[in-house]
């Protein structure tokens, strides 16, 4: 399995994480609801190959992400398609309006529990991102 992320030590100090469901209870291609302390929300998505990804959940015409979007993939690139734009889930740019983005969360398993940071890794502008491969889940 591949876990979305900004950062290659995902155990970094200073990062708070947020506990959010079992790994089993996520559906491939589909992306979750996650809220966040302060009322933020987050799309939480599992790719068909197994790569989880977050994204703000927002998108800049405040239309929900996770309600009616759907995750697959462009040319070697993750990406969620949602009621009226598609975005880059490496790093949060609108592949079909570049004035447009949403922020990325790292994203880890630990013990086959799913957590989301609990603050984004970046917004487009910050430097190009890497998928790093997660070890084995227990």
């Amino acid at each position: 399995m591949r876990v979305g992320t900004f950062r290659s030590e995902l155990n970094r100090a200073g990062v708070d994480w947020v506990t959010v469901c079992p790994l089993d209870q996520l559906i491939p291609g589909r992306g979750v609801a996650v809220r966040l302390s302060g009322g933020r929300k987050i799309s939480l998505f599992r790719l068909d190959d197994g790569t989880l990804c977050a994204v703000g959940d927002v998108e800049p015409s405040v239309r929900p992400i996770s309600a009616r979007a759907v995750a697959g993939a462009c040319p070697g690139e993750p990406i969620v398609v949602a009621a009226v734009a598609t975005f880059s889930l490496i790093d949060g740019r609108c592949l079909t309006d570049p004035t447009r983005s949403v922020p990325v969360y790292d994203v880890r398993v630990d013990a086959g529990i799913v957590e989301v940071a609990a603050q984004a890794a970046m917004t487009v502008g910050g430097a190009m991102p890497a998928i790093v491969p997660k070890h084995s889940a227990a």
